[in-house]
């Protein structure tokens, strides 16, 4: 036997265990082992998610689990007992540290759900314990243009390195505040280390914003879409490279229809165009093709987690049969190139441009892809492209709104500006309309009670400036003898 005593016994290692270099891969093999011999399938299209389907009905998945590390998040039908018994078996298989429901902690995130089996997602505790300000004196800020320090460069990388977390996991609007402070560090001035900590203070104060999933209680899983928001902004980064963004969200299929429904994020990105482009129209088709991609791999783990079994070139196909794909965009001249244009490259100057369109735009169709065209202010994508509170006004209404969103189809297709416009002229017209009614009122007023007037109170069907003018000549006639 072994003697625990003799310091020159040889041991052979068996099994891996804590601290060799390839104890993580040993453990999730173990758990992609263990997990398949209780029955739980892994999936193809993201290999950390596992579902049980029932033994009583084969297409009908009863349980899913989702993994990071050793952390275990688990959903299913507690009236299965195909479900309880799978539960049972995988409990007693490790040991566990804490097996919580309702309320816990998942890869440093809080999950909550309620009785409606709607679920939030939130990092207060993480964004109040580690996102921190830069620390600095009221002297050094104002050194905007100074090139800042190692020691400050290593703050700033460590005050975004805990903000970018955030923004992966909970909080898009930060997406691409992080995303462009993080490509100026290398080059950094006292300037960008206060706009860092802007983007904390904005952060801390959002601290209790959490995202909401919701239920879609009795509705099929193929009546639910997923939907997809492309964007760009061109050269806006300190390279003059651009930036794309991408938003993805699961909503009912009404809302293709113009109908305002409950989305529920899945994915977002604020990023770096792969290549340099020589306009907008290149930035916007790269946005475009990324999330046509995009939506291609969430309709195929949406098919796959609701059961169905993919199979190699059939993908197209079990896409376009069981799920429906919808690909939002705002540039007005590339929606009418990809929905309209039958011209080589469908029209666009930039021949790679025009060659990603065409792969973008013949994929959609392979799988029933629809295209829809929103203008900018209705662009969920915008936030994740541009830096600042005003670009993140379209993401926090929404978060507002209750995570409610409308894709509506105007035949106008008016952009942002021109409703703008046309928003204010209204918003002026209304003003001048109630200034004009307060005049006419002040007017009888005045008749009724006996006070004296010029006689061009009784004209009070002019432009605003006269209008005015009449206010001015009440002020200076009557008082102050005018009763209220």
């Amino acid at each position: 036997g072994f003697d625990p005593n003799d310091e020159e016994a040889i041991l052979k290692v068996i099994k891996a265990f804590y601290g060799l270099a390839h104890a993580p891969r040993a453990w999730w093999e173990d758990v992609v082992k263990t997990l398949c011999s209780q029955g739980w399938r892994q999936l193809q299209s993201d290999k950390c998610v596992f579902i049980l389907m029932c033994e009583k009905v084969p297409d009908k998945p009863v349980g899913v689990i989702g993994l990071h590390v050793d952390d275990f998040v688990i959903g299913g039908d507690h009236s299965n007992a195909t479900f309880l018994q799978a539960r049972t078996e995988l409990y007693h298989s490790y040991k566990w540290g804490k097996w919580e429901a309702d309320e816990f902690d998942f890869a440093g995130c809080r999950l909550r759900q309620f009785k409606d089996f709607s679920i939030t997602l939130d990092q207060e505790k993480y964004t109040d314990q580690f996102i921190e300000e830069i620390p600095m004196t009221k002297e050094r800020a104002k050194q905007e243009k100074s090139e800042i320090t190692e020691r400050e460069r290593s703050y700033m990388r460590g005050s975004l390195g805990t903000v970018s977390w955030r923004a992966q996991q909970s909080g898009p609007q930060f997406a691409a505040d992080t995303g462009l402070a993080l490509s100026t560090v290398t080059r950094a001035t006292v300037r960008d280390l206060v706009v860092v900590n802007k983007l904390v203070k904005d952060t801390r104060k959002a601290a209790s914003q959490a995202l909401r999933f919701h239920h879609h209680n009795g509705m099929s899983w193929r009546d639910i879409a997923v939907i997809t928001w492309a964007d760009a902004s061109q050269g806006n980064r300190p390279d003059k490279s651009s930036t794309v963004g991408l938003v993805a969200g699961l909503a009912p299929k009404t809302i293709l229809d113009g109908e305002e429904t409950e989305v529920n994020l899945v994915n977002w990105r604020s990023t770096k165009t792969p290549r340099a482009s020589l306009g907008s129209n290149g930035s916007e088709v790269q946005s475009i093709t990324m999330c046509e991609d995009w939506t291609y791999l969430i309709r195929l783990f949406w098919c796959e987690v609701n059961g169905i079994h993919l199979q190699r070139y059939r993908w197209d196909q079990i896409i376009r049969e069981n799920s429906i794909g919808g690909l939002v965009m705002d540039p007005k001249g590339i929606f009418d190139a990809a929905t309209r244009n039958e011209s080589p490259l469908h029209g666009l100057r930039s021949s790679r441009a025009g060659y990603e369109l065409v792969s973008a735009v013949k994929q959609a169709k392979l799988t029933g892809t629809q295209l829809r065209w929103v203008h900018g202010g209705a662009q969920l994508a915008d936030t994740l492209t541009k830096s600042g509170y005003p670009a993140r006004a379209t993401l926090e209404l929404f978060f507002k709104n209750g995570f409610r969103w409308r894709i509506v189809h105007d035949e106008k297709y008016e952009s942002s500006r021109r409703r703008t416009q046309k928003g204010m002229k209204a918003l002026q017209q209304e003003i001048h309309e109630q200034e004009v009614n307060f005049l006419k009122a002040l007017a009888t007023f005045a008749d009724a009670e006996g006070y004296n007037h010029a006689d061009e109170w009784q004209d009070l069907d002019s432009e605003m400036p006269e209008g005015l003018s009449l206010v001015q000549n009440l002020r200076d006639s009557h008082q102050p003898s005018i009763k209220t």
